[in-house]
């Protein structure tokens, strides 16, 4: 391969001499490249279907990096020793059927707490679940709000430019769809969704809120946690008085620590298995996407989500 390249071969006389389609051939040429060294000949992994975690690993890229080529894409996969590679043009196919749409994350708060706001709820959430009666499998329910930039007609060139790797600053933009998601180990409890009208504000997140304190006195269920994303102190303190007020304790997950909310593996699968390819017949907005993909989230998940953040529940 090196020979090729250093001698300045042209690609269709390199690859009838090397006795490869130009396709394949090319291929060869840009692994080569991003790896520096001759590729090993593929054995039957690269005719495999793309892999769970392999798709996960290309949607969690192209997500945080609204311009990228193939080659960047590739590159990361490389770097996240992502076995059973696909080539080039499979995964430049692959990308323009399978990923069109990206849903590239964004907080719906404006405001962050403040860094003591974030020390205390530490160690609030520290003093709360070494609490005998804390049982994140039985009596929590979570709850996240989260917000995204749709991109609906992503393109997906096959190399590098300067910019194309760089991840992208949402900046102030006003996000395209809000999620408002609650579950617990029964499942989900209710969600809600807000499209083209900017963040949720304060009184939309405290009427969900007392959505879901209704839908739990319904139930007849009490004294229950109500766990939630780390809040601005303006939305934090109604909301924990709604929730107190029919005796449920809330509190604040840490802000250092996503994955100490069982929700953000929740949000994870949503965006792993939300529909992202172009609409063949009645337009399909985000919401209807994501609420395709929250109509499978079935108990059983849920309590997965929940010892996946707590492992020792499951024991």
């Amino acid at each position: 391969m090196e020979k090729y390249i250093l001698c300045g071969v042209p690609m269709a006389e390199a690859a009838k001499s090397a006795n490869m389609a130009v396709s394949t051939f090319s291929d060869h040429v840009a692994r080569y490249q991003l790896e520096q060294e001759s590729p090993k000949k593929r054995g039957p992994k690269a005719k495999a279907p793309f892999s769970k975690a392999m798709v996960r690993v290309i949607l969690e890229y192209v997500d945080t990096h609204p311009v990228c080529a193939v080659d960047d894409v590739l590159s990361h996969c490389m770097e996240e020793d992502v076995d059973g590679l696909p080539s080039r043009v499979a995964l430049q196919r692959w990308l323009q059927k399978n990923a069109r749409f990206t849903f590239q994350r964004m907080k719906s708060f404006n405001v962050e707490p403040s860094i003591e706001a974030a020390h205390e709820h530490e160690r609030q959430f520290n003093r709360l679940s070494a609490r005998a009666e804390f049982e994140p499998d039985k009596n929590v329910v979570f709850v996240a709000e989260v917000a995204f930039l749709v991109n609906g007609r992503r393109t997906y060139p096959a190399r590098s430019t300067e910019s194309s790797s760089q991840t992208a600053d949402v900046g102030d933009k006003k996000p395209h769809v809000c999620l408002l998601i609650a579950f617990d180990h029964t499942g989900i409890v209710t969600t809600a969704s807000k499209s083209l009208e900017g963040r949720v504000t304060k009184d939309e997140f405290i009427q969900f809120v007392a959505d879901i304190v209704a839908i739990l006195d319904a139930e007849k269920r009490k004294d229950l946690f109500l766990g939630f994303d780390p809040l601005p102190a303006e939305v934090a303190a109604p909301v924990f008085q709604k929730a107190k007020e029919k005796g449920h304790t809330p509190f604040i997950f840490p802000a250092q620590v996503l994955a100490w909310n069982p929700a953000e593996y929740l949000v994870r699968d949503l965006l792993l298995c939300c529909n992202r390819q172009l609409s063949s017949g009645k337009r399909q907005s985000a919401e209807d996407r994501f609420d395709a993909v929250f109509e499978t989230i079935s108990p059983s998940k849920c309590q997965d989500y929940i010892f996946l953040a707590f492992p020792s529940a499951s024991d």
